[in-house]
């Protein structure tokens, strides 16, 4: 029996027998959604508490300016303390890299934030091991090669991600945070180059780590809520939102290559992309078609979606219908309507 929402009953058992087969997932979820779940949390953790501890530094550590750089703090009787932060963030921006590994579809934008992300945190972890102690020695200058590597890498790491995310659906809704925290992280960086040393440095550094900070929590976070929830309730949000009058969610659901096939006799065309399946649901919504008395049943790689509708669509009078949503990876790449009104032998898909 597949894993449901709602109440389902023997007919919705049976009419998912037919349309897919039934797999049982028990409830549980995949071991790489938990890997990646796993994954976001050490990314937000390592992020944060990066965060945490320089921004206790800032403010207990009387042994340093404030115009000075922060990797100073490493000199001196709690240093081991600006070094735990650098390594917890290199290990924080590691698990980033992993926990974004997969998305749908992979544009080349984003394979090349994720590497860039890699030298940020090499180059974090370089500066953990070599400290900064102002005194022109080879530690110090490896050091601050190693800074400036990792600040530039993850400078553009930003950009580049925020455009992927232009291409990718679950992420369209993350573009406008990744873009405001790259444009904060860049203004920052041009200030305190321009005005290294004074106290404005100081100011200008810290903003440009908290912009970076905050943009890997978020990138962590959104990663976590995406492998938290599995297609029946990211489907179930989307359909809600829907009769709500709001697309984003659903757009965010489907593939671009995303194809929809009616029922013969029920005036729904054909549609072979993501543009026309929008068209569709919003023609359908100014129509008056709403989703009642919705239940979802996870039947392998689709979830089917009983609902009824007080407005019928095209010839139809019957307000019950099935659509089988298809899915690859985390992505609808096929939606299949059928008709309760319609007898098995007579459900035709349109070509």
């Amino acid at each position: 029996m597949g894993r449901e929402v709602h109440t389902s009953n023997a007919d919705d058992i049976s009419f998912v027998s037919k349309v897919g087969g039934v797999q049982s997932l028990l409830g549980l979820a995949s071991p790489i959604m938990q890997g990646r779940r796993r994954l976001a949390v050490a990314a937000m953790l390592g992020a944060a508490t990066f965060g945490v501890l320089e921004a206790i530094q800032s403010v207990a550590r009387a042994d340093h300016s404030f115009a000075e750089p922060m990797s100073v703090y490493a000199a001196g009787p709690y240093g081991f303390v600006q070094t735990v932060a650098f390594l917890v963030l290199a290990v924080g921006s590691a698990a980033v890299c992993a926990a974004i590994a997969s998305p749908h579809p992979r544009p080349p934008d984003w394979q090349v934030a994720r590497g860039l992300i890699v030298v940020w945190s090499v180059g974090v972890s370089l500066a953990a091991a070599f400290r900064i102690d102002g005194s022109g020695s080879t530690a110090a200058q490896v050091h601050a090669a190693a800074s400036m590597l990792s600040f530039l890498a993850v400078l553009a790491a930003m950009f580049f991600f925020t455009r992927a995310t232009r291409q990718v659906p679950a992420w369209y809704s993350f573009g406008k945070v990744s873009s405001r925290l790259a444009s904060v992280a860049a203004l920052a960086f041009v200030v305190a180059g321009a005005t290294q040393p004074s106290i404005v440095f100081g100011v200008a550094q810290r903003v440009f780590l908290g912009a970076v900070v905050a943009w890997l929590v978020a990138v962590g976070a959104r990663s976590y809520v995406l492998a938290r929830d599995g297609n029946i309730e990211k489907l179930r949000r989307a359909l809600d939102a829907y009769n709500e009058g709001e697309l984003t969610p659903l757009a965010e659901l489907l593939d671009p290559a995303v194809s929809w096939h009616g029922v013969h006799g029920q005036g729904i065309r054909p549609c072979s992309d993501r543009t026309a399946v929008l068209a569709t649901m919003h023609s359908r919504f100014e129509s008056g078609f709403r989703l009642d008395d919705v239940h979802l049943t996870e039947a392998g790689d689709q979830v089917i979606v009983k609902f009824h509708s007080p407005k019928g669509v095209g010839d139809t009078k019957d307000p019950s219908f099935h659509n089988a949503f298809t899915f690859a990876g985390p992505q609808v790449v096929h939606i299949q309507d059928f008709s309760s009104a319609v007898p098995d032998t007579d459900v035709q898909v349109v070509p």
